[in-house]
This record gives structure tokens, sequence and C-alpha cells, in this order.
């Protein structure tokens, strides 16, 4: 059968496009099955949808829905395809959560309910002989007129997902600038993480089960990339890339041994590794580790099931910046029951582990299918999702205040953290030493606008660039005045260190 698989646009966006990893390992796993498949990323390019569909003539239409920012895209296509007599699934995180809604307001017909290569794959057999759809596991579709959901499917194993076919988009067109590397994409190990973190998607969506690819097939892909588009740089996308020192160490091992000119990054937790374990990591390429932060109280730490400790994330950060990797620490603000002491400790670490890191603020926006969302919409602080014209379309905004501070005080904190993350030099200082400057936040937001061009459309880049210049203004206004406000949280300037 034919299939597009189609990664809609996101309103304002204003980030340079990521591969759309879970698109490209269904593509690779139905080409593999037989089927002819194509993707359209709108993410990466606007191109028409309308003329896509329209001259592939697919039989089936699949919609990842991951963000809430691509609803109003997602239901354009839906609604074209609809029209030209095509059915619809929907995959992803969001899509699983809300699917109820997806096909009871007719945008799809289908749903698949965690990993889609084998749902979609039993899906376009059933119907290509005209089997009946029911017994599928890990499906959601429409049945006289209410949602019906088959059995969960048991998640693959690793040596079951297929290697990435790059060919399937321009893997150049997704190159970014990072540290010490020009042309830097994302790939993924594993799938999955174990935490418990109430805020995060990975409990209901993964069941905190953390599976591993082969890692073989990651070296093919690697390898496919470095030699064939000329990739100087990867980011694991993993929602955690090791849990102990035997993965850790037999990852290193194998990305060195490939004795390829690259350098890579990826996410990993405080309090699992030591000093040693970041110059190895070092030694064998790292230049840049993600830790998941999110608050310096450790009543807000204990609260979101986060399982760390201030110490721990200081120690992390301090040994793993002296082994020359530059760490990018983030934190979100608002937090239900958050008042102005858990606010302070948060200021007072980020400014601790800002000689070492480049720390990055986010505000709280709760996740539909989070524990986090049940316990706000349980609590009624936060209205129950019925319908996606409810969903939020905005990136990183501030909707909601939950917690117990005035929205005027975070909005001041937020500002300060991301005016520290463009002014704060420390992280490239090994950087600066080695001579192999290949990455700056002014510069790498300069490239975002300009990269947003192809991907949004000529028609968008004005709206972007003007919103992109309020935002810059905002933050300006909030960190110049508010004296008092500034005092509370001791909002001064933060120390470089000297390395």
């Amino acid at each position: 059968m034919k299939v597009i698989l189609i990664n809609p646009m996101a309103k304002s966006n204003r980030e340079p496009a990521t591969f759309p990893l879970g698109l490209l390992s269904i593509a690779s796993h139905l080409k593999r099955c037989g089927h002819e498949v194509k993707i359209l990323d709108r993410t990466s390019k606007a191109t028409s949808y309308k003329k896509v569909i329209k001259k592939f003539a697919p039989d089936m239409v699949g919609i990842s829905f991951l963000s809430s920012k691509s609803t109003k895209d997602a239901i354009k296509i839906s609604n074209y395809s609809h029209s030209l007599g095509i059915p619809v699934i929907y995959g992803n995180t969001l899509a699983s959560a809300v699917a109820d809604i997806l096909l009871l307001d007719g945008y799809a017909d289908y749903v698949a309910l965690g990993e889609g290569e084998f749902v979609f794959e039993e899906l376009l057999e059933a119907l290509e002989n005209k089997k009946k759809v029911e017994n599928i596991p890990g499906l959601a579709l429409l049945k006289d007129g209410k949602t019906y959901y088959t059995e969960p499917r048991p998640f693959a194993d690793g040596s079951a997902l297929p290697v990435i076919d790059w060919s399937f988009v321009d893997p150049v067109s997704y190159a970014r600038p990072s540290y010490e590397c020009k042309k830097m994409v994302f790939v993924y190990s594993s799938k999955g993480c174990p935490a418990r973190c109430s805020f995060c998607f990975n409990e209901t969506f993964h069941k905190r089960m953390r599976r591993a690819r082969p890692l073989e097939d990651v070296l093919t892909e690697i390898c496919d990339l470095v030699e064939n588009y000329g990739v100087d740089g990867f980011f694991f996308g993993d929602e955690l890339w090791s849990v102990g020192k035997k993965e850790l160490y037999e990852k290193c091992r194998a990305l060195k041994e490939l004795e390829l000119p690259f350098v890579w990054g990826c996410h990993l937790r405080v309090g699992l590794f030591e000093q040693e374990d970041y110059e190895y990591m070092y030694e064998c390429g790292c230049r840049w580790i993600f830790f998941g932060v999110e608050t310096g109280s450790p009543k807000i730490l204990k609260q979101i099931n986060k399982g760390t400790d201030t110490d721990g994330i200081i120690k992390a950060h301090r040994e793993a910046h002296a082994a020359g990797i530059a760490l990018l620490p983030s934190f979100i603000l608002g937090f239900p029951d958050e008042q102005e002491e858990d606010l302070r400790k948060t200021v007072s670490l980020i400014k601790k582990i800002a000689p070492y890191s480049n720390p990055k603020a986010f505000y709280l926006s709760p996740l539909i299918g989070t524990q986090l969302y049940s316990e706000l919409v349980e609590g009624n602080l936060l209205d129950e999702i019925y319908s996606l014209k409810q969903l939020d379309a905005q990136w990183n905004k501030m909707g909601h205040n939950f917690s117990d501070v005035p929205r005027k005080d975070i909005k001041i904190i937020y500002s300060h953290i991301v005016w520290w993350s463009i002014t704060n030099r420390s992280p490239v200082t090994m950087e600066r030493k080695r001579k192999k400057i290949g990455f700056s936040h002014p510069a790498n937001a300069l490239l975002a606008v300009l990269k947003s061009i192809p991907q949004n459309g000529v028609r968008r880049v004005i709206p972007n660039l003007l919103y992109s210049a309020t935002e810059f203004l905002k933050i300006i206004y909030y960190i110049s005045f508010f004296k008092k406000i500034k005092k509370k949280y001791v909002l001064h300037k933060t120390e470089s260190a000297d390395v």
C-alpha cells in the first residue's frame, strides 16, 4: 500500500527542525515490509501538503501528533485527507493521550497507542486483506459511535526496530552547529526511562520501561550520516542515554572505535556517574550533556518524584565540567505549591552551577496524560481537555500559574535565567582553549531565524522575527527593573568559573 507520513507544522516555530525519528523508524519498517512510503516533514520545509497528498495519492495518511503547537496544521491535514476519502491514523505521545478526542471529533480514523511501527504494519495488512482491525493490539478506533481500545501492545524489543533509512529526508537540511561541530543532528539509541518524574510523559507512555536498541544498528546509522552526508555531531535524543557504568563504557568505547570525525552529546541523570566516567566520555567524543535539574528546592524535587538532591546536582556539574564537557541544565518554574523560598533555592542552585553550565528555563506546561496533569485536574486547578481547541498552541508560555508566588516574580526569574544563558561564556571556555569554537548562543539564535525561512515559509518570517524581538524586549524589561523583587530572590549577576 501507499502511505504518507506527515509531521505537521508547528505554530510560531523559531527553532531549527530536528529529525522526525519516530516517522523515520515507521517509514523504514514499512518499507522493508514492502509498502511504498513517503515522509512530509512540514517542520523542516513549508511544502504544501495538499499538492503532495494529491500527487502521491496514498492509501493512508499518518500524522505525528507530538506537540499542541502543531494542532492547527494537523487538523487541516486531516480534513483535507478525509475530503479525498483517505483514512487518517494519528500517533505519538500527544495522540495517545487524546485518542478519544481525535476519534470522536472526526480528525482520526485510527490512533496508534504507543510505538507505531508494528501497529501500522498490522493495520495496513488488515485493510489490504479486508480483515477486522479490532484484534490489532495497541489501536484505538470508533466502534458503534464510541471509542474502542484494543488490548495493549507489548513494547517491541529493540532488535525488532529497523535501522533508519535516512533517504526519506534530506539529512543535511536538519544539521545545525553545536559544541565543536558544525553539522549536528539527532539520533537515538533507546526508548523510555525508568524514572518517575510526575511532569513527564514517560510514566504513562513508556510505562517507565527503557528499551535499548542494538548498538550495531545505531553505529550503522551514525556511519551512514558521517560518511554520506558529512555530519560531524550527534545529539542522542534518548530520554536517558545510559542507566549505569557498564552501558556507558560500552557505548563510549564503540563510538570511539569508529574512528570517525564527529563529537556528540546526550541526556543523562545526575548522581549516576563520577568524574572519571565523564573524563572517559570526553575522551570518546562527548562534548555536551543535558541534565534535567528542574528545581533547587528539596521540597519540590520530592514532590515531582525527581529522586535527586542539590548536592548531587552540584557535584555532577562540577565533575563533568572539569572533564571538559559543556553542561545544559534545565529548570522548570511554576510548580504547584512552589513558594518564594523554593524559588530562592532554585536561583541559588543556578548561581552555584552557572560557572560550570549554561542553564535553561521553562515555564511549567502540564502535559496531558502525565501524573501532574491528573493531579491538577483532580484538584480543580486545571480544566480537563475535552476538545483540541482547548490545547495551548504556544510553547513555553506562562498560561496558568500553579505556584504560590505572583506571576510577575516567575517572569522576572525566568528572564534572568535566560539572560544568564545568553551571556554566560564559561561553558565554552574549554572550546576557546582548544580553538574549536563551533557554537555561540547569539549566533545560534540568528541561525534559528534564518533556518526558519524554508521551514515556515517567507510569509511567516516577519511575524516570527517580531515575536522574537518582543520576547527579547520583555527579557530586557524584566531584568532592568523591579529592584525589590530582584533583591527578594538575590538575582544579582552570576560569576564565571576560572578554568
